[in-house]
């Protein structure tokens, strides 16, 4: 009898040992899942992407690189040089003086003669010089440069141009550099080679033995 009522206490005892257990185990399990939920949530937390702070950091960054590009001596010339230039004025200070121009023409070749409606086309080097008084500079304050090369479009240019032209002459006109030197000379060449369509007028009176 005694014997029985031992291994009932002892039984009831290990079933309350046992869900105790079971009980704490489980508790334990839940504590540790909750504790990695909330680590998960607060690392979920620290890597949500915020693209204000990461602007506003970057331009943090930016602000604080510094960019050391040193300018080129010609770029700093033509700048000065163009600095309030008019191509429209002629290229003195005192309006009474007047501009000399060299002009030079040579003929490449002779493409076309279109007897019926009397235009001659030819090929040839035209060349230009001049003094532009506002286009001078000191070659000591420049490391020394003496040759600088323009666009046209941005300079004053002589309006010399072909009379009996058959084209409309400005037509891919004036669209060559020029070369200036440091006391003003600006040289200036065509986009080579230049073709000339004008109007020549032809006696044919003598035809196939005519000469012209």
């Amino acid at each position: 009898m005694h014997h029985c009522i031992y291994l009932f206490l002892l039984s009831a005892l290990l079933a309350k040992n046992v869900e105790s257990a079971s009980s704490g185990a489980a508790s334990s399990v839940f504590s540790n899942r909750n504790s990695k939920n909330t680590r998960y949530e607060s690392q979920s937390n620290n890597n949500h992407f915020q693209p204000e702070e990461w602007l506003y950091e970057r331009t943090l960054n930016l602000s604080n690189i510094e960019i050391d590009r040193p300018i080129p001596d010609e770029q700093i010339l033509i700048a000065k040089l163009l600095l309030n230039y008019d191509p429209a004025s002629r290229p003195v200070y005192n309006a009474s003086h007047t501009v000399t121009i060299n002009f030079g023409l040579a003929l490449i070749q002779i493409c076309d003669m279109d007897e019926r409606n009397q235009i001659l086309t030819t090929n040839v080097w035209l060349e230009q010089e001049w003094k532009d008084e506002r286009l001078t500079w000191n070659k000591s304050e420049f490391n020394n440069l003496e040759k600088i090369r323009l666009p046209c479009n941005r300079l004053w240019l002589p309006d010399i141009v072909l009379y009996n032209s058959a084209d409309d002459y400005t037509e891919g006109y004036m669209q060559s550099k020029a070369m200036v030197t440091s006391d003003g000379t600006v040289f200036e060449i065509r986009p080579p080679p230049a073709k000339l369509r004008s109007s020549c007028k032809i006696d044919v009176t003598y035809f196939p033995f005519d000469d012209q």
